[in-house]
């Protein structure tokens, strides 16, 4: 399938919704938390779009990854590492990081591939007390920040 990565759109925001809904139903974001995040980060807001939207990501200029989610039949298809390289691509120079589940094996093998280690563990740091890990990817050596 050809990907396309491109900043989100108003459009997008349906299509974003069944996306959410069934790939992050335990930490899914609500119609007006996606609008607002694609308001305040419009050029940070990224879509993986085929023939329809198959993920996306959310990250701050400080580098911090807001939500990562890719459809659940387009996993293991290099969608989410697409997303994440992209990411690092426009944020040189800067450590990136992130929360994920402590139960959440599959992502934090993920986010290891792509150079991130834990920092902390966040007690009961989800609504439903389940504990969080603070990942990071720290800047590679040599890895300097555009001005």
């Amino acid at each position: 399938m050809d990907i396309t990565i491109r900043p989100v759109q108003s459009r997008d925001l349906l299509q974003l919704l069944r996306v959410e809904a069934q790939a992050a139903p335990k930490s899914q974001l609500a119609a007006w938390e996606l609008f607002l995040l694609s308001i305040r980060y419009p050029e940070n807001f990224l879509v993986a779009e085929g023939e329809e939207i198959v993920g996306y990501v959310v990250f701050t200029p400080k580098g911090h990854l807001v939500s990562l989610v890719v459809a659940r039949r387009h996993r293991r298809q290099g969608i989410g590492t697409r997303l994440v390289e992209e990411v690092i691509r426009r944020s040189p120079g800067i450590p990136l990081r992130l929360e994920v589940r402590v139960g959440n094996h599959g992502a934090r093998r993920f986010y290891e591939r792509l150079g991130f280690g834990q920092v902390e563990k966040m007690e009961s740091y989800y609504a439903d007390g389940e504990d969080g890990l603070l990942l990071e990817r720290a800047v590679p050596e040599g890895e300097t920040r555009e001005e």
